[in-house]
């Protein structure tokens, strides 16, 4: 297996609270893991890098089966609860994530990555509230 390195905690956390809002792509039946299931795992993984994979009731125990598709597909799994698994590949080409401690690829150096999208709605925000402030002062002054 040549995965590029483990994560640490910090980035586990970050892609667990980007993978929140997700739905799961793949599922995981009674035949449990086959290779159509390997394939479109490893498939979705390069559409999307961040996936979630339901494991049925019968499917096999989703400790085992998310650890085995990421030996599989090469990727990185972020976390399992209850019987959903994360699973995070980075592309190769023009990646969407950023993970923290890590740098901007030079080709994607001024690109909206997802980290920096959420600093910018953040500042979205709070530019947003202080104009609201300041809207209520000025029509005292009227």
């Amino acid at each position: 297996m040549t995965r590029e390195r483990e994560l640490n905690g910090k980035q586990r956390r970050h892609l667990r609270a980007l993978a929140h809002d997700l739905k799961p792509v793949v599922q995981v039946g009674v035949q449990g893991l086959n290779p159509g299931v390997v394939s479109a795992v490893d498939e979705a993984l390069t559409t999307h890098e961040l996936i979630k994979v339901r494991v049925g009731g019968e499917g096999g125990e989703p400790d085992a089966v998310g650890a085995e598709l990421a030996t599989q597909t090469r990727a990185h799994l972020a976390q399992v609860i209850g019987r959903i698994a994360v699973l995070y590949r980075r592309r190769k080409n023009k990646p969407t994530l950023l993970l923290p401690g890590e740098k901007a690829p030079k080709e994607r150096a001024g690109a909206n990555l997802q980290r920096t999208a959420t600093r910018a709605k953040q500042k979205k925000r709070k530019a947003k509230a202080k104009r609201l402030k300041k809207k209520p002062e000025q029509q005292e002054e009227e």
